[in-house]
């Protein structure tokens, strides 16, 4: 009856202590699985802080740029302001001497009608001058004939004598004095067609300049008309760029807000990795102390129980960011590294060499090879080349050699 009694006392101690294994088993997978998981996020929360950051500069320039832009909008009004003002300060004075040249114009051309009037007076007056000097011409004619018929006359015609000698005096007077007029007339209207002509030519030309002001008149129209719509565009760009202000001021706040979750994530993040780096560490302690009770486990699937929790150590050395944080786990995996061993000695002792234990190994070398690279990186603090090494190499060895473990223990149970 005792020897009952104990036999099942043995077997339910047994069963308890298999649960008991199978649980932390479960627990170290879970474990490496959840920071396995969690090293995504903390990729990416990692990843977002210099995009962040980036997000925020961006946000600066895109403040200062548009403070820029408004400044410069509101310089660009107040000069277009003012080359509105100038304009029409311009068109007015335009305005101004066309009218001058107009009036100026005016003036000239009625000064030069009168002087042709005078040209055509004078011309009268040579007529009338003229007409003098046939009538002097004539009486002198008259006087000298008068003369010789009262010399013919003798005592009786010595009255009539003297008196055709004075009218040929008068006659003689009129004569010079005729022709001194009709010299100092014609010098008049020689001057006077100068002038007249000078007139005509100054007529032209001024004609010329009135068409130029009216063109220059029209143009500062045109400009004024444009430095106009130049002031309504650039009071329309000073209120959009009010606007863009008050968008940028928003997006300003948005931004901080981003920023402040920012750092609240990456607080949360760490916080978490540093939870999980506490499990494990209360993990890996477990662990040492269940490696003192005989389960009875076979060494295989013990084996690939422990590279569950290297696979935890590893993860927790990929998000490491300084050396003193990465020894602890790479001194547990090196640790382990030597319990592994031991298992494999047992299970290979006493049989005879075969393929697949050679394949095995082969590849925990290879393996071990490339992931103790990577742990020498991680002890110089090169974590991006750590984290390179470990997804491009480490990951595919370490596949390949579970897989060859697989095949050698195809044929064993969980438990010897």
């Amino acid at each position: 009856m005792d020897c009952v009694e104990t036999t099942t006392t043995a077997a339910v101690d047994n069963a308890l202590l298999a649960s008991f294994d199978r649980s932390a088993v479960d627990l170290t997978t879970d474990s490496a699985t959840l920071v396995d998981k969690f090293t995504v996020v903390l990729q990416i929360a990692r990843s977002q802080g210099p995009v962040v950051s980036g997000i925020l500069g961006l946000g600066q320039t895109l403040e200062q740029s548009i403070a820029t832009i408004r400044q410069e909008s509101l310089a660009c009004g107040d000069s277009i302001a003012a080359t509105v003002q100038l304009s029409d300060e311009g068109r007015q004075n335009v305005r101004n001497a066309a009218q001058a040249v107009t009036s100026t114009a005016t003036a000239i051309h009625s000064l030069a009608e009168e002087f042709r009037q005078v040209v055509a007076a004078s011309g009268e007056i040579v007529g009338v001058i003229r007409i003098i000097q046939d009538i002097a011409n004539q009486t002198k004619m008259l006087s000298l004939n008068a003369a010789i018929e009262a010399a013919r006359a003798g005592e009786f015609g010595h009255g009539f004598a003297v008196v055709a000698n004075e009218v040929r005096g008068l006659a003689n007077n009129t004569r010079a004095s005729a022709d001194d007029i009709s010299s100092r007339v014609e010098r008049i209207v020689e001057i006077t067609q100068s002038v007249a002509t000078a007139m005509t030519a100054a007529q032209a030309r001024v004609t010329a300049s009135s068409e130029l002001w009216t063109h220059a008149a029209a143009a500062f129209e045109a400009i004024a008309d444009h430095a106009g719509q130049s002031k309504s565009a650039a009071e329309h760009l000073a209120e959009e760029s009010a606007a863009q202000a008050a968008l940028g001021g928003q997006v300003t706040v948005a931004l901080d807000s981003l920023a402040d979750l920012k750092d609240r994530n990456e607080q949360t993040v760490g916080e978490c990795n540093e939870t999980l780096r506490a499990v494990l560490r209360k993990l890996a302690g477990l662990n040492k102390s269940m490696a003192q009770i005989d389960f009875g486990k076979a060494p295989i699937p013990a084996i690939m129980d422990i590279f569950e929790e290297m696979r935890a150590n590893n993860i927790m050395i990929l998000n490491s960011e300084a050396a003193e944080v990465a020894g602890p786990y790479i001194a547990r995996v090196l640790e382990l590294d030597g319990v592994v061993d031991r298992l494999w000695q047992d299970r290979t002792r006493g049989i005879s060499p075969e393929p697949k234990y050679r394949a095995v190994a082969d590849a925990l070398h290879a393996y071990r090879s490339i992931r103790n690279e990577a742990y020498d990186r991680a002890r110089r603090g090169d974590f991006d080349k750590v984290r390179e090494i470990m997804a491009a190499r480490a990951r595919p060895a370490f596949a390949h050699f579970k897989e060859c473990l697989k095949i050698c223990g195809a044929s064993e149970g969980r438990y010897g």
